[in-house]
């Protein structure tokens, strides 16, 4: 999820911070989420979370939300049928396991090293992708 670069009625934003994170209420099960890098104002329809950071450090909140358990948790009650909605209220009542600050340090580093890894492995597949593309038409030339 991104930031909107359009134009909304200021009474219409709510305001989020850097490290905030975003969450799409509306259909849910599409498991839209942001963790912000930067200020904005988020569409009413956008929930917008913020860490207590003497508690629980925002970048663990965010992988601890980013689960499928916590849009299940959402999808257990939702409004409407077409663009069903989380209800607020509800999403407010997930609980999210908070170990010591240490802990949640070593997941975040742990997540971090794994994701990186993500990404070279998709940089080195795009890399391979163009190379076989490249003998292919090399050979059948």
């Amino acid at each position: 999820m991104k930031p909107y670069a359009g134009e909304l009625p200021n009474n219409a934003l709510v305001r989020y911070l850097p490290g905030d994170i975003l969450v799409s209420n509306i259909r849910p099960y599409l498991k839209k989420i942001w963790q912000a890098d930067v200020a904005g104002g988020a569409s009413p329809d956008v929930l917008v979370l913020r860490s207590n950071p003497q508690a629980i450090d925002a970048k663990f909140l965010f992988y601890s939300l980013r689960r499928k358990e916590f849009f299940d948790y959402i999808m257990q009650d939702v409004k409407g049928l077409k663009m069903p909605r989380g209800k607020k209220e509800h999403v407010m009542r997930y609980s999210v396991m908070v170990p010591s600050q240490e802990t949640q340090q070593e997941i975040v580093n742990t997540v971090r090293d794994i994701e990186q890894k993500i990404v070279e492995a998709h940089h080195d597949l795009d890399k391979l992708s163009a190379k076989r593309s490249t003998l292919i038409r090399e050979f059948l030339a």
